[in-house]
């Protein structure tokens, strides 16, 4: 186990680094495209998903089998930085609204799905 920590920290990282820049491009986008807070909410769930496809991806290609679990694993501590950095800014309203369920979804599903793919 504890030769997998260095790579699960390297890949949050990346993930978390790759998050920053989608969210810059898409601030962008949505003050150019003058997008109202329906889209924004769809664009931070894309956000999600692409990140945790990425990092499942990533993390699948450094494990030789059950990539698709290391995928979940990297896309449930994913969403768990979401939890917490939302509690930390003071932006964690209900833990338990259909928002908080369609985030932990789209990163449970990203995570497992890159890990699959990662042949």
């Amino acid at each position: 186990m504890k030769n997998k920590i260095i790579p699960i920290i390297k890949t949050i990282v990346f993930m978390v680094i790759t998050t920053a820049v989608m969210i810059l491009l898409m601030t962008l986008l949505f003050y150019k495209a003058e997008i109202d807070e329906k889209g924004i909410r769809i664009g931070a769930v894309i956000t999600y998903f692409i990140t945790t496809f990425i990092g499942g991806f990533i993390f699948g290609k450094v494990n030789e089998s059950k990539k698709y679990l290391f995928g979940l694993m990297i896309g449930a501590v994913y969403f768990v930085l979401l939890i917490i950095c939302s509690v930390m800014f003071g932006s964690g309203g209900n833990m338990f609204s259909g928002r908080m369920a369609i985030a932990m979804i789209s990163c449970l599903a990203g995570g497992m799905l890159g890990g699959m793919i990662s042949n």
